[in-house]
C-alpha cells in the first residue's frame, strides 16, 4: 500500500516537474520574444560613394532559442514602380545594409524594414519609409506670380520621379516659418494662395518620400498693385505720340510713365497721370528717333510692376524702295537721281523725285564685270569697276548732263581692285585694295594716272577732307595721307582698329564704321596723331557711315539704319533705328532722307522733317 502510494507520488511529482518545466519554458519565450507590435526605428541613410548607399536602423532582440530563424526584411521601391516587399532578408546579427544604386539621377530609391520570425511566421509592421534622393530630384525654377491683388500662384519645375508629394513652407515678413503649410500630391507643380497687399510673403518647396525630403528652393514676393497691360502707342503726327493702356489695379493714386529715347537711360516718372486714367499724349521735340515707354500704378511708396514696354519710331520710316537686278555696292546722288553700282548688273540710274515711288530710269552695262563705286564732280560721274582678282581695275568718266541718258567719255586702268572712289577738284582718289591709294587727274576727258602708294593694308573705303585722305582698310585699321601735293602723297600715320569698313570725316572728326565694335570716333585735328574720342556699340555689324553737324547715320547689316545723336561729341548715343533684315551696306543723305543700299536694292528712309 505504501509502495503503491510512493509510486503514484513519484509519478505525480514527475508530472508536476514536467508541467513546471513547460510552464517556465513557455514563460521564457513570451518574455524574451521581441514585441512584434514595434517596427524597426531610427532609420538612417547615407551615401557611401558614387553608386553606393547604406541604411541603418535600431531594433532590440534578446537571445533565445530561435535566434537563427529571426530576420530583418527590407522592402524597396524605385521611382514610380511597385514595392518589392521582400527585396532582402538580413540576419539579425546586423542592423545595416549597403545597396548599390545610381546616385546621380532623378529616381527616388525608397526603403522600409520589418522584423520577421520565420519559425512562427510572424512579423512586425514595416518601419517608416526612408529614401535616397540625389540633387537631381530637387525642384527648381520657383516662380511666384501675382494673379490678383490678394492672390498669388506659386509654381516650380518637378524633376523627381517617385516622390510622394511636395511640402510647402510659408513665412510672412520676418516671422517664423510655418512648416508643411501645404502638402501636395506627387507631380504637383503649382498651387494658389491668398495673400495680403504690400506684405512680403516667402515660400519654399521640397519633394518628400516618407521621412526624407529633397533640398528646398525659396522665393518671396511683395503683393502689390497689378501692372497695367496692353500698352500701345499711336503716332498722331510727327510730333505727338498717344499712349493707351489697361488699368488692372484698384486703389492706386495714379500712374507713372517712364520714357527713353534710343540707347539712353530710362527717364523714370517722366510724366504722371491720375488714378483710372488710361491714356497720355507725349509731345516730341527730336527730329527723329526710337521712343520707348512703360507705365506703372502707384500709391504712396508702393508701385506696381511695369507694364509691357512699347516702342515707336518718329520719322525713321520707310518712304519708298526699289529693287535692283544685282547686288548694290555703293550709292551717290545728284539732284533727284541716285546712281547705284550694281556689281555684275552695271550701273543703275534711279529717279527718286517721288520718294514714295522711286524707279530705275536707265541701266549702263558699259563697264567691266563688277561695278563697285561711283562719285560725282559737277556734270561728270567717275565709276570704278573690276573683272577679276588678277586683272587691274578700271576708272571710267561718265557725262551725266542728261541723267537718264549718261554717256561714257573715257576710261583708264587702276592698279588693284578699286573698291571706293572719292573725287575732289581735279583729282580722283581710289581705295585700291591691296595696292593701297591710287590717284588720277580727271580734268581731261580720259582720267590720267598720277600715282599709287601702299597703305599697309587692304584699302576698301576712302574719304577726303581738305588736304588729307583717310583710308579704311578692314583689320588693318585706317591710314591717313597728306595729299596737299596729289603727285607726291605721303603717309601721315596709321591707327589700329578691329575692322574699319567705312570712314567719314567732318569738322576734324573721323567717324569709322568699325564692324562688330560699332562706331569709332577719332579727333583728327592733328592728322599725324589721331586721338580716341568715343565709341558706340550697336550689338551688330556696322559697315557704312555718314554724318552731318548733329547726327551720325550708320548702316548695320544686323540692325538696319541707326541714327546717333552727336551733339555732345564725347558721349554720342543712339537716338533711334529703322530695323531691317536685308543687310544694308552703305548710305548717303539727300534732303530729308537717308538713301540706303542692301541686298535687295535701294531704300529711302525719312530722317528729318
Amino acid at each position: 500500500m505504501i509502495q503503491r502510494i510512493n509510486r503514484y507520488g513519484f509519478l505525480l511529482l514527475l508530472l508536476c516537474c514536467a508541467g513546471l518545466f513547460f510552464f517556465l519554458v513557455s514563460c521564457d519565450l513570451k518574455l524574451t520574444d521581441p514585441d512584434l507590435t514595434n517596427a524597426p526605428s531610427n532609420l538612417k541613410l547615407k551615401k557611401l560613394d558614387d553608386g553606393r548607399i547604406e541604411i541603418t536602423w535600431t531594433y532590440h532582440i534578446p537571445d533565445h532559442a530561435d535566434s537563427d530563424t529571426l530576420y530583418f526584411v527590407i522592402g524597396k521601391k524605385v521611382g514610380t514602380g511597385n514595392w518589392n516587399d521582400n527585396y532582402q532578408y538580413i540576419s539579425t546579427l546586423y542592423n545595416a545594409y549597403p545597396d548599390n544604386i545610381p546616385t546621380n539621377d532623378s529616381l527616388v530609391y525608397a526603403y522600409k524594414i520589418k522584423f520577421y520570425n520565420k519559425t512562427s511566421d510572424e512579423s512586425s509592421p514595416y518601419s517608416e519609409v526612408i529614401a535616397f534622393m540625389s540633387h537631381h530630384c530637387d525642384p527648381s525654377d520657383l516662380i511666384i506670380e501675382q494673379k490678383t491683388q490678394t492672390q498669388v500662384e506659386v509654381s516650380w519645375q518637378d524633376h523627381c520621379v517617385g516622390e510622394e508629394g511636395y511640402y510647402i513652407d510659408k513665412k510672412i515678413g520676418t516671422g517664423s516659418w510655418t512648416s508643411k503649410y501645404r502638402t501636395l500630391s506627387a507631380n504637383a507643380t503649382s498651387f494658389t494662395d491668398d495673400v495680403n497687399l504690400f506684405e512680403e510673403v516667402y515660400y519654399r518647396v521640397k519633394a518628400f518620400v516618407g521621412t526624407t525630403t529633397s533640398n528646398s528652393i525659396e522665393h518671396s514676393i511683395v503683393p502689390t498693385f497689378l501692372a497695367p497691360s496692353n500698352l500701345a502707342l499711336q503716332k498722331l503726327d510727327q510730333n505727338k505720340i498717344k499712349l493707351t493702356w489697361q488699368d488692372n489695379s484698384e486703389g492706386e493714386i495714379g500712374f507713372h510713365i517712364d520714357k527713353k529715347i534710343g540707347s539712353t537711360d530710362w527717364v523714370t516718372s517722366y510724366a504722371t497721370v491720375d488714378s483710372n486714367t488710361v491714356s497720355f499724349i507725349d509731345n516730341i521735340t527730336e527730329p527723329c528717333g526710337t521712343f520707348y515707354y512703360r507705365v506703372k500704378a502707384y500709391s504712396s511708396t508702393y508701385t506696381s510692376a511695369n507694364s509691357n514696354e512699347a516702342q515707336i519710331n518718329i520719322r525713321l520710316d520707310l518712304i519708298g524702295s526699289v529693287n535692283t537686278p544685282g547686288v548694290a555696292q555703293d550709292i551717290i546722288t545728284s539732284g533727284w537721281y541716285a546712281y547705284v553700282p550694281d556689281n555684275y548688273n552695271g550701273l543703275q540710274v534711279i529717279y527718286f523725285g517721288n520718294p514714295e515711288n522711286p524707279n530705275i530710269v536707265h541701266t549702263m552695262y558699259d563697264f567691266e564685270d563688277r561695278v563697285l563705286s561711283a562719285d560725282i564732280e559737277d556734270d561728270f560721274m567717275y565709276v570704278t569697276s573690276h573683272s577679276g582678282s588678277t586683272t587691274p581695275g578700271v576708272i571710267t568718266s561718265v557725262d551725266i548732263t542728261n541723267p537718264p541718258n549718261p554717256q561714257i567719255s573715257g576710261s583708264s586702268l587702276t592698279s588693284g581692285i578699286p573698291y571706293d572712289i572719292e573725287v575732289v577738284g581735279d583729282f580722283a582718289y581710289i581705295a585700291d585694295g591691296d595696292n593701297g591709294l591710287t590717284i588720277f587727274f580727271i580734268s581731261n576727258s580720259t582720267p590720267d594716272f598720277v600715282t599709287n602708294i601702299a597703305t599697309g593694308g587692304h584699302a576698301q573705303s576712302i574719304c577726303v577732307d581738305g588736304t588729307n585722305a583717310y583710308v579704311a582698310q578692314g583689320l588693318n585699321g585706317i591710314a591717313i595721307f597728306d595729299i596737299s601735293d596729289p603727285y607726291n602723297p605721303t603717309l601721315s600715320t596709321t591707327y589700329a582698329t578691329t575692322g574699319a569698313k567705312d570712314i567719314f570725316v567732318q569738322n576734324n572728326y573721323a567717324y569709322i564704321a568699325n564692324s562688330e565694335d560699332g562706331l569709332l570716333v577719332l579727333d583728327v585735328s592733328n592728322p599725324v596723331s589721331p586721338i580716341f574720342v568715343a565709341e558706340v556699340d550697336t550689338d551688330g555689324f556696322v559697315n557704312g557711315v555718314h554724318a552731318n553737324d548733329t547726327y551720325i547715320y550708320m548702316t548695320d547689316s544686323e540692325n538696319g539704319l541707326i541714327v546717333v545723336d552727336n551733339s555732345l561729341i564725347i558721349s554720342p548715343f543712339i537716338l533711334g533705328n529703322y530695323e531691317m533684315t536685308t543687310e544694308p551696306s552703305s548710305l548717303t543723305l539727300a534732303g530729308s532722307y537717308a538713301l540706303l543700299i542692301d541686298n535687295e536694292g535701294m531704300k529711302i528712309v525719312q530722317v528729318i522733317p
